[in-house]
C-alpha cells in the first residue's frame, strides 16, 4: 500500500507540474506568435499526436501489460523494433501526405519538423517503468521534458528580441551618423 500511495502522489505532484509548465508555454507561444503562426504550431502539434497515436503509443499499453504480467524475455528489444518500423512507417506516409497536398511551405515546415520528434519517442522506456511500478523516472522525466521545452522557448524568443533590439538600435544607429 506504501508503494501505491508513493506513485500516487508521485503522479499527482509531477503531472500537475507538467500540465501546469505546458499550460505556461501555450500562454507564452500565443503571446508571442502572430494568430496563423500560432495556428501552425497548432496544427504541428495535433499531427504530431496522431503520429505518436498511430506509430507506437498502442505499443507502450501493450508493453505496460506485458512487463507488469512478468514476460520480458527479449520481449523490451522486440517492443522497440516494432515501434521503430511503425514509427518510421508513419513518419514516411505523414512526410508524403504533407508534401502533396499542404501548399504552405512554412506550415509542411511545422509537420515535418514535428513529425521527426517521433524519433526520439521510439526509445522512451516509460511503459516499461509502468509495468514495474517504478514510476518515478516517468514522472520526473515529464516533468523536466516539460520545463526543458519553456525554457528553450525562453531563450530562443529572447535571441530573437535581442537580435531585433540590435537591428534596430544600428539602423537608429546609422540614420543619426549622416
Amino acid at each position: 500500500m506504501k508503494n501505491l500511495t508513493k506513485n500516487f502522489l508521485l503522479l499527482i505532484i509531477t503531472e500537475g507540474g507538467s500540465r501546469l509548465f505546458g499550460f505556461f508555454t501555450t500562454i507564452y507561444l500565443a503571446r508571442n506568435l502572430s494568430v496563423s503562426d500560432f495556428g501552425i504550431i497548432n496544427i504541428g502539434i495535433t499531427i504530431f499526436a496522431y503520429a505518436l497515436l498511430f506509430g507506437s503509443q498502442w505499443l507502450n499499453i501493450y508493453g505496460t501489460h506485458r512487463v507488469a504480467a512478468g514476460s520480458l524475455n527479449n520481449f523490451v528489444k522486440g517492443i522497440l523494433h516494432t515501434k521503430i518500423i511503425l514509427s518510421f512507417l508513419v513518419l514516411i506516409i505523414i512526410n508524403l501526405f504533407a508534401y502533396f497536398f499542404i501548399s504552405n511551405l512554412e506550415t509542411y515546415n511545422v509537420v515535418f519538423l514535428f513529425t521527426l520528434s517521433i524519433i526520439p519517442n521510439i526509445f522512451f522506456l516509460d511503459w516499461f517503468f509502468q509495468g514495474k511500478e517504478n514510476l518515478f523516472p516517468v514522472s520526473v522525466g515529464k516533468l523536466i521534458v516539460s520545463s526543458v521545452y519553456l525554457f528553450f522557448l525562453f531563450i530562443l524568443f529572447s535571441i530573437y528580441y535581442f537580435c531585433y533590439v540590435m537591428l534596430v538600435l544600428l539602423v537608429l544607429q546609422i540614420a543619426f551618423i549622416r
